[in-house]
Order: C-alpha cells, then sequence, then structure tokens
C-alpha cells in the first residue's frame, strides 16, 4: 500500500467458512471469545483513534515532526494506553475542527462532558448533535441523562419526548422503549 510498515496490515477476514461464530455481531464494547479484558476497549478505541502514524498523522499532523518523538513510520499498533479525558476531550475537539459535522466525534465529545461532570458544556454539545442530526436517538437520551443529573427535570421530560418521536420515525423501538421508560421513571 505505501512506504510506511503501518501500510501492510491485512485487512480483516470474515470466519472460516461452515462455521457459525457470531461474527460481527459482538457490540463494540463486549469482548469476543478469547479476548482478555480491555481487549474489547482497546478494540473499540482502535476504531475511533489513530491506530498508526498515518492515521495519527492525518488527524495531528505528528510523526516525524518536530513535535512527535517518534521517526515518521514507526509504528504505534493498537491503543493499549487508557486516554485521560482531557485527552480524549481534545482529540474529539481536533477531529470537530476538521469535520465540524461528524456526529459521532460531536457524540463523544458531549458524552466526555457529561462523564467529567461538565453538565453545561455536555448540553452544548448535545444541542448542537442534535441541531444537526435530528435523528440521533441517542443523543436524547443521554442528553435527557444529562438533564437530570442537572437536575433540570422538564427539560429532560420535553427531550425525552422529541427523542421518542424520532424514534418512531426511525422505527427504533429499543430507543424508543428505552426513553419511553426513563420518561415514565421521571415523571
Amino acid at each position: 500500500m505505501g512506504s510506511c510498515p503501518g501500510a501492510s496490515q491485512s485487512p480483516r477476514q470474515g470466519p472460516p467458512s461452515g462455521r457459525r461464530t457470531g461474527w460481527g455481531k459482538a457490540r463494540s464494547g463486549a469482548r469476543q471469545v478469547g479476548e482478555k479484558k480491555g481487549q474489547a476497549k482497546a478494540r473499540f478505541l482502535g476504531r475511533i483513534l489513530p491506530r498508526d502514524d498515518r492515521d495519527r498523522q492525518q488527524l495531528t499532523g505528528c510523526a516525524g515532526t518536530r513535535e512527535c518523538s517518534r521517526p515518521a513510520g514507526a509504528r504505534t499498533g493498537a491503543v493499549s494506553v487508557k486516554l485521560l479525558p482531557m485527552d480524549r476531550i481534545a482529540t474529539l475537539r481536533e477531529v470537530l475542527s476538521e469535520d465540524p459535522n461528524n456526529a459521532f466525534a460531536r457524540y463523544g465529545l458531549a458524552m466526555e462532558y457529561s462523564t467529567s461532570g461538565e453538565l453545561d458544556r455536555a448540553l452544548e454539545e448535545f444541542a448542537k448533535l442534535l441541531a444537526a442530526n435530528p435523528d440521533y436517538t441517542a443523543g436524547y437520551f443521554m442528553a435527557a441523562q444529562a438533564l437530570v443529573r442537572a437536575e433540570r427535570m422538564e427539560e429532560a421530560r420535553k427531550m425525552l419526548s422529541e427523542g421518542i418521536a424520532w424514534a418512531q420515525r426511525k422505527r427504533d423501538a429499543h430507543a424508543e422503549s428505552e426513553m419511553q421508560a426513563m420518561l415514565e421513571e421521571i415523571a
């Protein structure tokens, strides 16, 4: 593919023929057969964070530059270091600076702010997410949870009602039932 050793990764392959393994059915955070604790998280993070210097350079301009201590082409491998919340926030903000319409990164940033207790910032990010992607039903659910934590019950009920309406439009019964249960719980 390229001159970088990271470019020679073999593509993902499916299961051997004739075996039913549930290939691709596991959730991103669920452990798969033979995986040790922490490997599922690294697998998930590897999808959204740079795995080698080609990707890192594309996101940050690093690899072989003065700011980066690793030589160009040095391979970092799968994500194995737990990022601090500020590192995750900085990474997501950087992704959003290049692609402000990246719904997954916007949702991730809102979740990071929510997890770290910065509820006002989280709610701002959820508002931006839902303004650009009104059908992102998980955003309604998590924004409602943040509103409940901020003791803003009326706004949380309104958020859940809007989310339920979008889940019905999308025919997402799971999201609808989760939001309906939360709405009944806080009513």
